[in-house]
């Protein structure tokens, strides 16, 4: 929990400090001050299957909590690495955005109440992560790339003290008793790339309409020991102002860094729907070195979401709700979270 607070204080006083700077105006870009790294923006993002962001429903099991933190910068990387990556000049007036990341994620069985785990339920495991990100984009597409390295398994990823932790705060919380069923510690090692389209009428005009919509279709995939999956998703915006992003973050995805609002403030309401063809989750599959408990996974698994977004002056905000088919054979019924975030960036 300490490791968030940190990180979480560090992001807010960067942001509070280049606040409080004049507005760039432009420096010679061959002056050192013109090369060093400048932040865009800094993220929290917020996921529980339980609380008071998933209304009507406050379950706890299987993916029951998430959390990550995103600070963002105009260049961290050579740019003649990212000039490099294959596909880079098909990208006009190109926007770019280095990131680091720290997320944690949650996985219980069904009943946390439950000593001895069941033999067909989800093993109890956590995903303590870094994560070094690179972003490109234009008026039609976005591409990003991740890597992420940290810790999958209970101990070394600090899910069972945390869960403990806060249940033992919060009154009338019953306290998790199937951690000692959990995943061995293992370094886990994965890299993500994915690729998202807008569609939009005249998305460079400087007169659109107020009131818009557009539509945002994604493909991508994951590799590594601790997913390895094809995705896929449609999401649909309408809303007053809509940013020149590609739409609303995910921790299990990402968030785009190089996007932006007009205006002073604006709103939007999303759908989104998506799935993905799953070869290996670790969560599901087990220890890739250890024996492990495991079980059966659904080899195709797929999502509904539904939210808002909102933005004041150079604050965002949003809420969304997920719902989840079922992600194992033996499970009952699929899973839902809800989400919510805030991004703070340095200008539109």
């Amino acid at each position: 929990m300490t490791r968030f607070v940190f990180l979480g204080g560090v992001a807010l006083c960067v942001g509070t400090l280049a606040r409080g700077q004049p507005e760039p105006t432009g420096p010679d870009p061959t002056t050192p001050a013109a090369q060093s790294p400048r932040l865009l923006s800094w993220a929290a993002i917020w996921e529980n299957d339980g609380a008071f962001i998933k209304p009507f429903d406050k379950s706890d099991r299987h993916y029951t909590n998430g959390l990550r933190f995103d600070v963002a910068f105009d260049r961290l990387l050579p740019k003649t690495w990212t000039d490099a990556i294959p596909g880079a000049d098909a990208f006009k007036d190109k926007s770019e955005a280095t990131g680091l990341v720290l997320a944690q994620l949650i996985f219980t069985s069904e009943d946390i109440e439950r000593k001895a785990r069941k033999p067909d339920d989800r093993p109890y495991a956590g995903w303590l992560y870094g994560g070094l990100y690179y972003q490109r984009s234009d008026s039609r597409k976005l591409d990003h790339f991740e890597l992420d390295i940290g810790v999958v398994g209970g101990d070394g990823s600090a899910a069972e003290s945390i869960q403990k932790f806060i249940h033992s705060v919060i009154p009338d919380e019953v306290t998790p008793q199937g951690w000692d069923d959990q995943l061995s510690n293992e370094l886990g090692v994965n890299f993500k790339y994915q690729r998202r389209w807008k569609f939009r009428d005249n998305p460079e005009s400087d007169t659109r309409p107020k009131f818009d919509f557009d539509l945002i279709p994604e493909a991508g995939f994951m590799l590594g020991n601790v997913y390895t999956n094809l995705n896929g998703a449609l999401t649909l915006r309408a809303g007053h102002n809509l940013p020149d992003d590609f739409g609303p973050p995910r921790i299990a995805q990402f968030r785009d860094a190089t996007g932006s609002w007009t205006g002073r403030w604006g709103a939007y309401a999303f759908a989104r729907a998506g799935g993905r063809l799953v070869a290996r989750d670790i969560f599901l599959d087990g220890n890739t070195f250890a024996n492990s408990v495991s079980v059966d996974k659904e080899p195709i698994v797929g999502e509904v979401a539904l939210g808002v977004a909102g933005r004041f002056k150079k604050c965002e905000f949003g809420w969304s709700f997920t719902w989840l088919t079922d992600e194992f054979d033996a499970q009952d019924h699929g899973d839902a979270f809800g989400a919510v975030w805030f991004t703070w960036r340095t200008e539109f």
